[in-house]
């Protein structure tokens, strides 16, 4: 009699679990053995260390997703259906995805900027530049029970744009040495990609790069994007960051919206700049030196670049004539410091009188500042530093000249 009740029990158990678990079961039922293939063709140099690959049912739903280790692709096990699919390699670095549970939807974004506080982004926000990724899509495709129904292929494709700067006959560049540093930053651009469809979304960010130089007369850049917002009308502006052995911070914009807009590859953009003068650092780094923060933008840096030869048709028809360019302006800029809470008795007493430039050989230049502040000297009164002059292509200290005030 127990073991008869024994046996009931434990029937009535397994009804209970057939039950409860009856639509998990019809969905194994229904699954097939699916193989996944990564063809690289389009993408022969492609390395990757592992791919991913979301299903989305056509019915809607939750997205199936899998992970490959094998970047040529795998087998795995998936109901029979109508699908949409989208794939992207796994290993990437600075990417998140959203919006994962739709096909026109999901997308890869850039991570939080590391931006370390430089200035200029015209109100956007700093973002990584993104990894390299790959990607595919299928549109609706069937999954069934004949052979045909059972493969499924992806032909991922380099999904990021490749940006370069250039930046030719880069005056003072070899001040630099090893503890000067170079930074960039280009903005307008968009801060993820849509997998889906794939077109760059969202709002337009500003990406930070690494530059480096060749110790001579060039700065050059070599950054990844996803490229600008899909109608994107904003600009393009290209900064240059640099800080100086002794401290002092700089940095320039240049405006390259139609090197952007109108690149004859949008995938491989080359932008190029000519000219850029960088301001030398202060001798024995003494002198005015600004707050670690305190970055000074060059708004609009103008130059005249002058060149001189004769010549004649008969001497020159094939060879041309040589033209020699050199700068022949700079940029004079005079800045002045005073202890805290003082700057209204500076701006009260401090007025420059006049500069004189002398055209000699060696291009000296006098500057005058004259400071009613009683009987003390000008720089004990105000806390200067004799090394007042800021210039593109800064004098040597020697040449610039404070004079206390003359009665």
């Amino acid at each position: 009699m127990k073991r008869n009740l024994y046996i009931l029990l434990t029937l009535f158990a397994v009804l209970l679990a057939g039950c409860e678990h009856k639509d998990f079961c019809c969905r194994c039922l229904q699954a097939d053995d699916v193989e996944v293939v990564f063809d690289w063709s389009r993408s022969p140099d492609a390395d990757p260390a592992s791919m991913k690959v979301y299903f989305f049912p056509e019915g809607g739903g939750e997205a199936l997703v899998y992970e490959f280790a094998d970047i040529h692709g795998g087998s795995i096990r998936l109901p029979a259906g109508n699908y949409r699919a989208v794939c992207v390699n796994s290993d990437t670095e600075f990417l998140h995805y959203e919006h994962t549970d739709r096909f026109d939807s999901i997308r890869a974004c850039t991570g939080g900027g590391v931006s370390g506080q430089l200035p200029g982004t015209d109100g956007e926000e700093f973002r990584n530049a993104p990894d390299r990724i790959w990607t595919d899509r299928l549109e609706t495709f069937t999954i069934g029970h004949s052979p045909d129904q059972r493969r499924v292929i992806f032909r991922p494709a380099p999904s990021v744009c490749r940006y370069t700067v250039e930046i030719r006959n880069v005056s003072n560049l070899g001040y630099l040495g090893s503890t000067g540093s170079l930074r960039g930053s280009l903005t307008g651009l968009s801060d993820g990609l849509l997998l889906g469809t794939g077109e760059p979304s969202g709002h337009p960010v500003t990406l930070p790069f690494e530059a480096t130089h060749d110790g001579k007369s060039t700065i050059t850049a070599d950054f990844l994007t996803f490229g600008p917002p899909a109608g994107a009308t904003g600009k393009h502006l290209l900064r240059i960051y640099v800080q100086l052995p002794d401290g002092k911070k700089v940095y320039y914009t240049f405006d390259v919206t139609d090197q952007v807009r109108h690149a004859p590859d949008p995938r491989n953009v080359h932008i190029v700049l000519d000219g850029l003068t960088l301001p030398k650092p202060l001798a024995n780094g003494s002198g005015f030196r600004p707050t670690v923060d305190d970055w000074q933008e060059v708004e609009e840096q103008k130059d005249l670049l002058i060149a001189c030869n004769t010549g004649t048709k008969e001497s020159n028809q094939e060879t041309g004539v040589p033209m020699n360019f050199r700068h022949a302006l700079s940029q004079v800029v005079v800045k002045a410091k005073c202890p805290a809470g003082r700057y209204g008795q500076l701006l009260r007493h401090l007025r420059c009188v006049g500069i004189r430039l002398h055209r000699r050989l060696e291009r000296r230049l006098h500057a005058q500042l004259h400071v009613r502040r009683g009987s003390r000297p000008v720089r004990q009164a105000l806390g200067f530093s004799q090394h007042l002059l800021l210039a593109r292509q800064r004098l040597p200290p020697a040449l610039l000249r404070l004079c206390t005030p003359r009665e």
